[in-house]
């Protein structure tokens, strides 16, 4: 279990687009999901014990779909992050300015 938790983690990226993140997971079953900056409703992070040790943490970015589906997972979430509170705010700068939705 423990290399199958590694290896589903390493096929993890998040690429930052001008307008939109763009999130691929998955070793066995694979997934790709695209959320555009100006759809973001809310933004959080958490740290964990664990992650605090290690100056992680995960920040949570929340969508309509979230809210309309009532799903933990419906947004994205991006695990143990470096300097959280750093990315933190640099996600909250593109959500403070963002525009309109369409």
């Amino acid at each position: 279990m423990r290399w199958m938790v590694r290896k589903n983690y390493a096929k993890t990226t998040y690429s930052f687009m001008p307008d939109r993140l763009v999130y691929y997971d998955g070793f066995f079953n694979r997934a790709k999901k695209e959320i555009k900056y100006s759809a973001i409703l809310e933004i959080g992070y958490t740290e964990g014990i664990f992650q605090r040790m290690y100056d992680l943490g995960s920040i949570n970015l929340s969508t309509s779909a979230t809210a309309a589906s009532n799903k933990q997972h419906a947004g994205i979430v991006l695990l143990d992050v470096e300097k959280t509170e750093e990315h933190f705010l640099k996600f909250k700068k593109l959500y403070d300015y963002k525009s309109p939705p369409e």
